[in-house]
């Protein structure tokens, strides 16, 4: 479908590259590719290692009839913009050696994602102090996810074009040297959109401390998916007028012990009780239902697409809602 298409494909390894050859020799067709890069940083089971394999460079040179490389593409396992503007510089070194070899189109460099969204403010992110943090049995974390990085989002792109190098601006460098710069900035794009709402089943004091039941689990919030807690805690809604302040923790509806949604004490204005829905947010990037499951039979959550429409909010079933009829509709 790729060739088909006409495609840029990320190539991860001399198999794949390999397997690419071969489609297009069958087909008759042409490949466009980049060669993914995943040493520059740190040692990666993704990628091609540099310097690139002598058995790589010899099929890509024995096969350029049916293999145009158009580029390099690199992965990262890090938030740091720091690191994302280290790749692109090692990825322009190798489009430039590339066409010193005779490969005039080599001209696009895509530095992937982890543009990071923004969680919470400055003062809180640097006040918070994990050791004083409780949490369910005792459990520790010993990474997170960056819940304040002063270069999330577009700053953090921002930051890498405006580094100066030889007296010039990157995106001086990038314009004049005729290069395509590529990013996945999936995560950022959805940074303060998206709410996963649970409905409460119960609450259960234990020797451990208060667990609330809720009708999802450990697979609806992937923040678990990388052995880390979601800091944030959710905000209560109820109808009752219950003004017991509550401390406790937040549990699945799974039978695994390890179905807990949040393992730090959430403090909540009153009492929840069954019924009540607890409301997470900004959880529309991978936190929502990267990991979603039927698990033990249990149906996907719903999801709904709410959207401003002038003065209120109008909300459609996620799986039919068509966003080109809605913004026709809004003109």
């Amino acid at each position: 479908m790729a060739l088909t298409s006409g495609s840029t494909i990320s190539v991860d390894s001399r198999s794949e590259l390999s397997q690419i050859i071969g489609l297009c020799k069958r087909s008759g067709r042409r490949a466009n590719t980049l060669l993914r890069i995943g040493n520059v940083v740190h040692e990666s089971r993704f990628g091609i290692a540099v310097p690139i394999d002598s058995q790589i460079m010899n099929l890509i040179s024995r096969n350029r009839r049916v293999v145009e490389v158009r580029g390099f593409s690199g992965h990262l396992n890090t938030f740091k913009v720091e690191d994302r503007l280290h790749l692109l510089m090692k990825l322009l070194e190798l489009c430039k050696q590339f066409r010193e070899l005779g490969y005039v189109n080599c001209n696009t460099v895509d530095i992937g994602g982890g543009f990071t969204a923004e969680y919470t403010t400055e003062k809180e992110w640097k006040s918070y102090d994990k050791t004083r943090e409780e949490y369910w049995n005792n459990r520790t974390f010993t990474r997170y996810y960056p819940y304040y990085y002063e270069l999330s989002g577009t700053a953090g792109l921002q930051y890498i074009l405006d580094h100066v190098k030889g007296g010039k601006p990157l995106s001086e460098l990038l314009r004049v040297g005729a290069f395509r710069l590529v990013v996945e900035s999936g995560e950022s794009l959805l940074d303060q959109a998206g709410i996963t709402v649970m409905r409460i089943a119960d609450v259960k004091a234990l020797r451990q401390g208060t667990l609330i039941i809720v009708d999802g689990n450990m697979n609806h919030m992937s923040e678990r998916l990388y052995e880390a807690d979601f800091l944030l805690s959710p905000e209560l809604l109820s109808s009752g007028k219950r003004g017991v302040p509550f401390e406790g923790f937040v549990a699945g509806n799974s039978c695994m012990e390890e179905d807990i949604i949040t393992w730090h004490k959430i403090c909540l204005p009153m009492t929840p009780t069954r019924g009540d829905l607890l409301v997470y947010y900004n959880t529309a990037a991978y936190l929502m239902d990267s990991n979603e499951s039927e698990f033990t039979r249990m149906p996907f959550p719903r999801k709904m697409c709410a959207l401003r429409d002038r003065n209120e909010w109008k909300a459609y079933d996620d799986e039919s809602f068509s966003q080109v009829a809605f913004l026709e509709m809004s003109e």
